[in-house]
Formats: structure tokens, C-alpha cells, sequence
């Protein structure tokens, strides 16, 4: 038996919300448009908070409770936050970096940079 860690790879396809405490499935979760709850009471990363796409719901069950249910049952909370920027990009880094270097090869265009 191998005790080399196995690694994890998580697949979002499409998702209403996301809670995390860990701050790994809500950034894929923007990926999706779908708002994100951080069950925790602060962050180092607010950049999602400050944006409008995640809120700080704290640890109580209770409380993460009544915040998703706020969130799903108020369609206007819920379109706010699945239309807001996502704050860490578009998914599109890597096409964005492929572009850059054929055009500095003056093989091809340049894709246009995110903009948040």
C-alpha cells in the first residue's frame, strides 16, 4: 500500500451555490456564476466578498442556514451575486498566454486581457 497522498481533482459542471471553508471549491465554483457562501467569519482573500459574488456566513449552523436560504429564495440576491465580476478571472489565463507568445512570434493575434 502506497502512503504517497492521493490527489484530489474536483469537477464543477454547473452549480446553484457553493459553502467553503476552505476557500478552493467557492473560486471554482465563480467559475460557474454560482454565488458563494464562506463558512467562516473572516478571510485573507475578500477580493470574492468585496465583489459581491461570495458573503462571510460564519461557522453556526443556524446562521449558514438562514444565509442559503436567503440566497436561494431571493431571486434578485441570488441573480446579483451570479452576475457580479468574478474577481480571480475568466478561466481563460492559459489561452490568454498561449495568444501572447505567437503574437510576439508574430504567429497570430492577441486575445484581449481580463478586465474585471
Amino acid at each position: 500500500m502506497s502512503s504517497a497522498p492521493t490527489p484530489v481533482v474536483t469537477w464543477i459542471v454547473d452549480v446553484t451555490c457553493a459553502v467553503d471553508g476552505q476557500q478552493v471549491v467557492h473560486r471554482l465554483a465563480l467559475q460557474t456564476q454560482g454565488p458563494a457562501a464562506l463558512d467562516r467569519d473572516v478571510t485573507e482573500r475578500a477580493e470574492a466578498v468585496h465583489a459581491g459574488v461570495a458573503h462571510l456566513v460564519g461557522t453556526h449552523a443556524d446562521r449558514i442556514e438562514g444565509e442559503l436560504s436567503a440566497l436561494l429564495d431571493d431571486a434578485v440576491l441570488y441573480e446579483r451575486m451570479s452576475r457580479a465580476v468574478n474577481p480571480y478571472g475568466d478561466g481563460r489565463a492559459a489561452v490568454r498566454a498561449a495568444s501572447a507568445i505567437e503574437c510576439f512570434l508574430g504567429l497570430g493575434e492577441r486575445v484581449p486581457d481580463f478586465t474585471p
